[in-house]
């Protein structure tokens, strides 16, 4: 299945949530798209996708450490 992205013009959107979709979407932004998931990616691959943790302040902390752990085995390389 092979879908079209129809933006503008006379094709214009047929659903309020499609026309609310082409308002937000914005191509300059979108095209970084793959720089944020490469890292997000990457951290699920080095550490898993999963924290161990019940408490948020454990979470921002631990999510917090896997970052900066991640970006210092990048910069020693």
């Amino acid at each position: 299945m092979h879908t079209h992205w129809r933006r503008g013009g006379s094709t214009s959107s047929r659903g309020y949530g499609a026309r609310i979709r082409d308002r937000a979407y914005d191509g300059n932004i979108y095209a970084y798209r793959g720089v944020g998931e490469g890292v997000f990616g990457a951290l699920t691959v080095e550490f898993g996708d999963r924290l161990k943790t019940r408490r948020k302040e454990s979470t921002k902390t631990r999510t917090l450490l896997r970052i900066i752990m991640y970006f210092l085995k990048i910069m020693v390389r």
